[in-house]
């Protein structure tokens, strides 16, 4: 007497396998549009990079970050990115503003960086109020979560 083999999964087997994929989907999902936004948002501060390099070359020769702007830094405006503008430079304070093509949390919104200067070092800064006649619409608070080492 032959005994019939079970072949194929049973419902219960293959439920199993669709809980557990839509459990690893509903905790990747999140993760990764995360990762789109810090991807996104790095984009500022990387953009501006050439514009912090030459106000701190400015401080360096003048001693102060008062006259710093992009024609006394020899800088076309804006510099563009594929994410992120810079658009405007008074007295060493930088303006970035994030494209329209951006996750909603950052698009359209601003990002000022701000130097100050201390034993000769220059150091950055993401104010929330008012610096130099620009209001950032992502300050310190709104852009830490993204920008972790650069905005602190």
């Amino acid at each position: 007497m032959k005994k019939n083999l079970q072949k194929g999964f049973t419902l219960i087997e293959l439920m199993i396998v669709v809980a557990i994929i839509g459990i690893l989907a509903a905790i990747a999902i999140p993760m990764y549009a995360n990762y789109v936004v810090k991807s996104q948002a790095s984009s500022g501060p990387v953009i501006s990079a050439s514009a912090r390099t030459a106000i701190s070359e400015y401080y360096a020769s003048h001693g102060k970050f008062t006259g710093a702007s992009a024609a006394t830094l020899g800088l076309a405006m804006p510099i563009k990115g594929k994410y992120a503008n810079v658009t405007t430079i008074v007295n060493g304070a930088i303006e970035v503003t994030y494209q329209g093509n951006t996750n909603t949390a950052i698009a359209n919104k601003t990002l000022v960086e701000s130097p100050s200067a201390s034993s000769g070092s220059v150091t950055w800064s993401c104010p929330t109020a008012a610096t130099q006649g620009m209001t950032a619409s992502l300050g310190a608070t709104g852009i830490t979560k993204y920008l972790s080492s650069f905005c602190k």
